[in-house]
């Protein structure tokens, strides 16, 4: 009798975990895409190291069937969900992450076949008047054959910029690090997608839409 109820015990805990990792799959002769819905503070956070509210991860599995390299861009995902007709498409990192934390307030469309995203301020703590973008850094050798020099130098505060980053902002350095590579992909490649939805939504009930080069199509996530 103990050894049921410990079997059972064990079938539910199985369960529960196949409902947590619901994957969505779809492949045509351009294309095979397998991507998994992370929608809670827990799962956010167990990719992240932190909290982060109204936010639903995608996690992403591209491979590119075509003989040319295939043009992946965030612009062709679209995150939906039936429980109130919000779409978001990915953000940038700079966009989700500003020195003091979340920086960016997105505009809900709800219902409609409008997408709603907003392409709000970047990371804050550039040169005013830049847009949040650096400046230039000044060449201090700027004569012809100082050009290997000058990589090296550039190379060397690049290196260093990014520590700083990564101190000032860790939340900034993790999206970076995670998000899915975009660009000409010629064989595989993963990585995050960062969608803002509000409110708590299922997986369930979330829907997955691309239109870019390979087609166009939707994704829903299943056990």
């Amino acid at each position: 009798m103990r050894s049921l109820w410990l079997l059972l015990l064990a079938s539910f805990a199985l369960s529960g975990a196949d409902k947590k990792a619901l994957l969505g799959r779809y492949s045509n002769e351009m294309i095979e895409l397998e991507a998994t819905a992370v929608p809670d503070l827990n799962g956010v956070h167990d990719l992240l190291g932190r909290d982060v509210p109204d936010l639903v991860i995608v996690q992403m599995k591209i491979r590119v069937k075509t003989e040319k390299p295939l043009n992946i861009d965030l612009d062709d995902f679209t995150l939906r969900s039936d429980r109130d007709g919000q779409r978001s498409q990915p953000f940038e990192p700079a966009q989700l992450a500003g020195q003091g934390g979340l920086v960016v307030k997105r505009e809900s469309i709800r219902g409609g076949d409008s997408v709603g995203r907003t392409r709000g301020p970047g990371l804050g703590g550039g040169i005013p008047g830049t847009m949040g973008r650096q400046s230039p850094i000044p060449n201090d050798g700027g004569g012809i054959g100082n050009t290997a020099n000058n990589v090296e130098t550039d190379s060397k505060v690049t290196e260093i910029e990014a520590e700083k980053e990564k101190k000032k902002n860790p939340l900034l350095a993790v999206l970076k690090e995670k998000i899915m590579p975009t660009g000409p992909i010629a064989d595989s490649t993963q990585g995050l997608l960062y969608f803002q939805m509000e409110g708590k939504h299922k997986i369930k009930d979330l829907e997955l839409m691309y239109k870019g080069p390979a087609g166009r199509f939707q994704i829903r996530f299943k056990p």
